[in-house]
């Protein structure tokens, strides 16, 4: 996120945004001793995402941002980036995401596993998700066990190298 990343830019704030992430990639690669994963990320639906997209040197992660009970279905919806986003050749994630709405944000707003079990029909191609914190949190909502506990292919923290 920044100043000009809002909406769906064009002209000269299509341009800032691609050159300002092209001049903090470039800064990172000359200053880092570890390279951070650039991700790609746009709100879901917001459109023109080619327009500026800075460029396949430049990212390594695509991705969108949805919050509701069926992102799968949302994103894989046509001018909403997915289908764009996994023809770059980048793995894709759903980077920011939480069941429900903002009126029904809380405890049991809605189900983990509906939510998992929906992006795997609908974004097959999706290679992880993000859950937002707060009272969108995977344990605040109903299916909490059933994602955490009940899917070989989600990854849980005991499958993760120690140390992290």
């Amino acid at each position: 996120w920044n100043q000009a990343s809002g909406g769906a830019p064009s002209g000269a704030r299509t341009t800032a945004y691609i050159k300002l992430w092209q001049q903090m990639w470039q800064y990172m690669k000359t200053n880092c001793t570890i390279m951070p994963l650039f991700m790609f990320t746009p709100n879901s639906g917001q459109g023109n995402y080619a327009a500026y997209y800075p460029g396949s040197g430049y990212v390594d992660i695509t991705g969108l941002d949805f919050y509701g009970n069926t992102p799968g279905t949302y994103i894989a919806q046509s001018n909403n980036g997915y289908s764009y986003l996994t023809s770059l050749g980048k793995p894709f994630m759903l980077t920011e995401t939480g069941i429900g709405n903002s009126s029904s944000v809380g405890t049991n707003a809605g189900n983990n596993d509906t939510l998992y079990q929906d992006v795997l029909a609908n974004a097959p191609l999706c290679c992880a998700v993000i859950i937002f914190s707060q009272g969108w949190a995977i344990p605040n909502q109903n299916g909490a066990n059933a994602l955490l506990n009940g899917e070989s292919t989600a990854l849980r923290l005991s499958d993760l190298p120690g140390g992290i």
